[in-house]
């Protein structure tokens, strides 16, 4: 038997109720299912679990692995389709996936700490623009993947029913759907993206880098700049100026539009704003996030 931290339990059922409870009271058997199928030693839950459970271990035919047994929710079906699908020069190998007991089997990464604890931005937005231009999956119209717009209509159509919780940002939204309808006419070539290429889905790994946690949407390829940002923003501060230079930099190394990437921003930080009210998180957070969209939408306007 592992040990789950209380506290990941509690995260589970909070969110999936029902399908959570199910879920952990058959951890057990899962995991010793693949203990025994790939003689896995050296066991190691990891610390500060999010939504999936996740274990290094040592396998005798792969070495060092990451054992991950996804949560009863959408993405771990996306992630488990991307790494079972696609191998680009970023993402960590994948030896096994089992869709049925949501079981990935991945090389595990050494030294494996995160593109947060890189000193210098400058560094930063190279190693993320340098993944950026090598990740990418074009979509090729035969991928049964989710799409991006499909995931926004139905954050908006639960806004919809909810509008009580959402008085208070209505304006927010509005804009957010503004700006969407504005880069939906572009047309512009779609991509499976991983849709949360954040500082710790990358990784050190020896004399490269490589990503983790794939989501396996289909959008806009531009929508990956919006995590990263966000995970500058919170690095240094979020001032104006400092979202300005932020986005100023990743523009120009990118070689990609500004004004576009501050649009993907506010979508995205709106979206996280929407989930963090229905979730029920603390408003100072809430507070925080509506802080930086309305900067964002202001230097938008500035880029007229």
């Amino acid at each position: 038997m592992i040990e789950v931290p209380e506290n990941f339990k509690k995260n589970i059922i909070n969110r999936y109720n029902k399908k959570g409870i199910k879920w952990l009271d058959n951890l057990d058997n899962v995991v010793n299912k693949y203990i025994n199928k790939f003689e896995l030693k050296n066991i190691k839950v990891i610390e500060n679990l999010s939504m999936n459970l996740v274990i290094f271990a040592n396998s005798k035919r792969y070495g060092d692995i990451v054992l991950k047994i996804g949560a009863p929710g959408k993405t771990t079906i996306g992630e488990i389709k991307i790494m079972k699908q696609y191998q680009t020069k970023n993402m960590v190998k994948c030896y096994y996936s089992n869709l049925k007991d949501r079981v990935l089997i991945l090389e595990r990464v050494l030294p494996g700490y995160s593109l947060d604890n890189v000193k210098e931005q400058k560094d930063r937005i190279k190693i993320f623009c340098d993944i950026f231009n090598n990740y990418s999956i074009p979509d090729n119209n035969e991928n049964k993947f989710p799409t991006y717009e499909a995931k926004l209509k139905e954050i908006l159509k639960y806004v919809d029913n909810n509008k009580n919780k959402y008085n208070d940002i209505i304006n927010i939204i509005e804009e957010m759907k503004n700006l969407y309808k504005e880069i939906h006419k572009l047309k512009l070539k779609k991509y499976i993206l991983h849709n949360d290429l954040n500082h710790k889905n990358i990784l050190k790994s020896e004399n490269s880098w490589k990503v983790i946690d794939p989501h396996g949407i289909i959008g806009e390829k531009l929508i990956e700049t919006a995590q990263f940002i966000r995970g500058e923003i919170e690095i240094n501060n979020s001032d104006i100026k400092e979202i300005d230079k932020i986005v100023s930099l990743l523009s120009a190394e990118l070689g990609e539009n500004k004004k576009l990437i501050l649009k993907f921003l506010y979508i995205i930080i709106v979206e996280k704003i929407i989930w963090f009210i229905k979730v029920k998180y603390s408003k100072a957070l809430i507070t925080h996030n509506i802080d930086i969209a309305n900067k964002v939408l202001k230097l938008i306007k500035e880029n007229e």
